[in-house]
């Protein structure tokens, strides 16, 4: 899931890096050439999706890799080599950037869609696996919001200020933050928790917790999953979802301590940070787009440049929050005076569940025996939480400092019109 959250990724980032007008790397070819080109090599690309998809020398997470590999291959041919997108420019070129990528997530979907059609056909995939799908659908939605929303901008007033673009950008994004959750648990095909039993544990918690919320919910298209989530910054529109795996199989004690886990995420105001911390990528392309820019680097080595970065960003930066974001929601459970031991109890049971994963890395969330070591140390000595609250308070200062004193280069390098 998360290989295919990641070539998303890149794959927007290439869109958002294309240029139209300009010659591809081949030959002087027209762009309804170039186009045609890139059907036939996105065909080429869909069989050999198919080969590897019957393979069975191929496990599941293989071939999803084989299929993203391959499909984020094709979009670089097609963008930095064929330069094919040069069609929808040439067809209605007030529109280009909302149809190409209109187009590119088309093709990505319908290439992710064929590899798992196969796979379960040949019966080495479950029915439920088309969940993938629903899961990553959401997260194009707001991309395309700016892009349509631009180019409809420019189509009424082709001379508009960046300034103006900015607040676009940023309005949709705020509205996304806000609104966008109702959105996503709908194509998740979210329900109520049926058990009555537990969903008056639930109440008592929430109230306990101060805890408002839209709903705590069943994640019906995540069968074969023991997760839970919080989305949403807004109550109203703030959701809790559980597995039904992780309904069914797990203890009302452990998956009340799920739930206050979650709510720990509330609590300690992860859910305004995790948005802050990807700003800082942001603001990190912002500073060295101008010098890339001024070089004038093609397209191609820019993908050099950013797609490393965001690599290293991503493991480092965000991987150290999300890290102890994850441990101090944890710690939420000793906060509130619930016995840690439930929380325990679920941590190991999600490990014994998922094949005796105890000990196995995991650089977003700490491995699960860390986490119960992290907890026994709690139910040892209470400090433990104030120790980590100051860790955090400390991490965030440094980095909102770096942040600020980003934004301040990049308006003075703008203000003196270095680059």
């Amino acid at each position: 899931m998360f290989i295919s959250a990641f070539t998303l990724f890149i794959l927007t980032l290439l869109t958002s890096l294309s240029e139209p007008s300009k010659t591809n790397l081949l030959f002087s070819l027209s762009s309804e050439t170039s186009f045609a080109i890139s059907l036939a090599f996105y065909f080429a690309i869909v069989l050999a999706i198919i080969q590897v998809s019957k393979n069975e020398n191929f496990t599941k997470n293989r071939s999803l890799l084989f299929t993203n590999v391959a499909l984020c291959f094709y979009f670089i041919f097609y963008y930095q080599v064929l330069k094919a997108d040069n069609f929808w420019y040439d067809l209605l070129p007030s529109l280009y950037s909302t149809l190409t990528s209109l187009w590119m997530y088309s093709l990505y979907f319908l290439g992710l869609f064929l590899h798992l059609y196969i796979r379960i056909n040949y019966k080495r995939h479950r029915q439920e696996d088309y969940s993938l799908i629903f899961f990553l659908f959401p997260f194009i939605i707001p991309y395309l919001l700016v892009t349509f929303s631009i180019d409809f901008s420019f189509l009424i007033n082709p001379n508009l200020s960046t300034y103006y673009l900015g607040f676009i950008v940023l309005g949709i994004s705020i509205v996304s933050l806000i609104a966008f959750p109702y959105i996503i648990q709908k194509i998740w095909q979210t329900e109520p928790i049926q058990d009555p039993i537990l969903k008056d544990k639930f109440t008592a918690i929430c109230h306990k917790c101060q805890f408002s919320h839209g709903g705590i919910k069943n994640w019906t298209i995540m069968k074969s999953g023991y997760t839970a989530a919080i989305v949403g910054l807004v109550s109203k529109f703030r959701y809790i979802i559980f597995t039904p795996r992780i309904l069914k199989d797990f203890s009302h004690d452990e998956l009340e301590a799920i739930l206050i886990h979650e709510i720990g995420h509330h609590h300690y105001r992860h859910l305004f940070y995790y948005p802050l911390i990807f700003l800082g990528l942001l603001i990190i392309f912002l500073l060295i787009s101008p010098f890339v820019d001024n070089f004038s680097i093609p397209n191609t080595l820019q993908l050099a440049i950013y797609i490393p970065l965001i690599v290293i960003y991503v493991r480092f930066i965000y991987g150290f929050f999300s890290r102890n974001f994850e441990r101090q929601a944890d710690s939420y459970i000793a906060t509130i005076g619930y016995p840690v031991d439930h929380l325990i109890t679920a941590l190991d049971h999600v490990g014994k569940v998922t094949g005796n994963t105890h000990n196995h890395p995991n650089w977003h969330h700490y491995s699960i025996q860390e986490r119960i070591n992290f907890l026994n140390a709690i139910k040892e000595n209470p400090k433990v939480i104030e120790q980590l609250n100051y860790k955090i308070k400390f991490a965030l200062l440094i980095y909102l400092s770096v942040l600020i004193l980003f934004l301040l280069l990049i308006l003075w390098i703008n203000n003196n019109n270095l680059l």
